[in-house]
């Protein structure tokens, strides 16, 4: 049975893959249990992944960033109602459990990202906080099995870790998609941040390896506006224009060959709403989330990873690529010209082909291993006397008596050997070895 009252934690919540994996997730909980859920979290951004809350609280503009305002707000928080569990999203680690060991209540810490090498905690709070969740939190889930191996070689007990992997809903189709490829064009759609620079940059690559194929094509890329500057009106809406300062014009020149593709890639802003666009897309290209919501959408989908496409997603590869949560990371991809001849020969699959690969994303299956995993963590207590003779406590910080900074160090103080040396790897691995 399912935990009832629920506290979702986390630094951000803007529009990526950890808030719709929440949204799938929650969703499905409510479908079937009677659970109340809230979420605090810094800062928080409209987006349709709130809708499975009752309640937010953004702390943005409260002193968001800092340890002391964030454990007040959450302690105010979690008095005022009690709870079953604090669901914690990798990062916000640290005031999580603190507040799981002095409000009492368990803590479930999901870890969506690779905790060794990029995307390792950058900072001694986070590092910090990574270190205790694994040794002194309650059960600890991943999203991958990549991210589960890392868990055990930071020292994670192996009866604490699950790995809860992202899935999406699947709608029931009478009819499923008609190609365009005897029609005008085929239109191409990533959905993606700004940030991810040498993803879209590979996106614009294969978008000019299927045209070499011989098709008309588009690309779609939802993460964002670039403001046009300058004077010339006749730039304004100019999609080789944008695509251009997007990409980078230093980039293009070192890649000729792609400013003939420059008109046909648009730039759109970010979607809380993948379903509806995908639904219009021919070809999917992206990674992580964005592979699952294209196959559960039966569109051929291509895994781009940060730098490079590796590949057409199929049932002989879904394993592998996905042990690393479709990211692409440690994977080399296929030339991009056979990428992209398997990617449209795949929009004549065979209808049973792609409901193979729609089910094995479906996340209705997911709902027994989902409880199951929650109502573990529900029934394990925190640790208890973790501040000992220390003379550290959350009250004298909340207080003013003692500093975060002299809260932190006390609080390292307390490491056990085995915990100092995850917390070492966690900060080497990031780049920060203080």
């Amino acid at each position: 049975m399912a935990p009832t009252n629920i506290l979702v934690t986390t630094d951000n919540f803007w529009i990526g893959g950890r808030e719709t994996f929440l949204l799938s997730n929650l969703e499905l909980l409510r479908r079937r249990d009677q659970v109340r859920v809230r979420l605090l979290a810094n800062d928080v951004v409209t987006c349709d992944a709130l809708k499975v809350f009752d309640e937010v609280k953004s702390l943005r503009g409260s002193r968001s960033n800092s340890l002391k305002g964030w454990l007040a707000e959450g302690i105010r928080v979690m008095q005022s109602e009690s709870l079953d569990l604090i669901w914690a999203q990798h990062y916000q680690l640290l005031s999580a459990w603190i507040l799981s060991v002095q409000i009492d209540v368990p803590l479930l810490v999901t870890f969506h990202g690779p905790l060794l090498g990029p995307g390792a905690p950058t900072t001694v709070e986070e590092a910090l906080g990574a270190a205790i969740a694994i040794h002194r939190g309650g059960i600890l889930s991943a999203v991958s099995h990549e991210i589960a191996e890392q868990l055990f070689a930071l020292g994670a007990p192996s009866d604490r870790v699950r790995i809860l992997p992202n899935k999406v809903p699947v709608e029931e189709l009478e009819e499923l998609h008609t190609t365009r490829r005897q029609q005008r064009e085929l239109r191409l759609v990533m959905l993606t941040r700004p940030q991810k620079l040498g993803h879209i940059r590979a996106g614009a690559e294969f978008l000019h390896a299927v045209r070499r194929s011989g098709y008309r094509a588009r690309l779609t890329v939802y993460s964002g506006y670039v403001r046009v500057d300058g004077g010339a009106k006749d730039r304004e809406g100019r999609h080789e224009f944008v695509a251009a300062r997007r990409l980078g014009r230093k980039w293009l020149m070192r890649n000729p060959k792609l400013w003939s593709v420059l008109r046909d890639i648009e730039f759109c802003p970010p979607t809380d709403d993948p379903a509806r666009v995908i639904a219009d897309a021919d070809i999917v290209v992206g990674m992580g989330r964005v592979v699952l919501e294209g196959l559960a959408a039966r569109r051929p989908t291509v895994l781009i990873g940060y730098e490079k496409a590796v590949g057409v997603v199929s049932g002989e590869n879904f394993d592998k690529y996905g042990f690393s949560n479709f990211s692409g990371r440690g994977l080399r991809g296929d030339l991009m010209e056979d990428i992209a001849a398997i990617a449209v020969d795949a929009l004549s699959m065979r209808s049973a082909d792609r409901e193979y690969l729609c089910r094995l994303v479906d996340i209705e299956r997911s709902y027994g291993h989902l409880v199951e995993t929650l109502d573990s963590a529900a029934r394990m207590r925190p640790c208890c006397n973790v501040f000992g003779g220390t003379g550290m406590s959350v009250e004298r910080l909340l207080n003013g008596e003692i500093s975060e900074s002299s809260f932190l160090n006390s609080l390292r103080r307390t490491l056990s050997r085995q915990e100092a040396k995850t917390f070492t790897g966690l900060l080497t691995a990031g780049g920060n070895a203080s």
